[in-house]
């Protein structure tokens, strides 16, 4: 099968009349000025067979190395994004919850383990909750571009322009090149 090409307004529900023209702008800036960002996206958004390979890879380091946070930070974001793609199976999402919690108590003071709990959060409808998890993870690692970009995403959901431009502009500011 073709594969899709993902853009940042492919991480939102489709534009309709009633979309601001302030969040299309800020869509069309941040899909020009940060392919980088999109690229870690596309990497995430994967073709189901790539996610399960990476899946399967990580849960062979995690069964080595049962409490790597780092590993189960990747895990729960891999789940994640099979829950994204496979029909919202609830399954995946339970996975990436328990992957996520793991990693937060194996490492609370790595901003990835944040990040994880952040999407997860995102994913189950907490919108309030994830934002709490990411502002974590960015007092961990203010210039993380997974934080910045993953945060800002969830501003533009939660149709806050003004607060996700300057996420991305944020992250523009440490990764001028990008």
């Amino acid at each position: 099968p073709a594969q899709r090409k993902l853009t940042l307004r492919g991480l939102l529900p489709s534009p309709d009349a009633s979309t601001p023209p302030a969040l299309e702008q800020l869509l069309a800036v941040a899909e020009t000025r940060r392919p980088d960002l999109l690229a870690q996206q596309q990497t995430l958004a994967a073709a189901s067979s790539d996610l399960d390979r990476i899946a399967a890879q990580l849960e062979s380091v995690a069964s080595e190395q049962p409490k790597n946070a780092r590993t189960q930070a990747l895990l729960a974001l891999v789940y994640a994004s099979k829950y994204s793609q496979d029909s919202r199976d609830e399954a995946w999402l339970q996975r990436a919850d328990a992957s996520a919690q793991q990693a937060l108590a194996f490492e609370d003071q790595l901003a990835l383990s944040h990040i994880a709990q952040a999407q997860v959060l995102r994913l189950q409808g907490k919108p309030e909750a994830s934002a709490q998890a990411f502002e974590q993870a960015l007092q961990l690692d203010g210039q993380s571009d997974l934080a910045l970009h993953g945060y800002a995403m969830l501003e533009l959901a939660r149709g806050r322009a003004g607060p996700a431009r300057a996420l991305l502009e944020r992250g523009l500011s440490f990764h001028p090149d990008q």
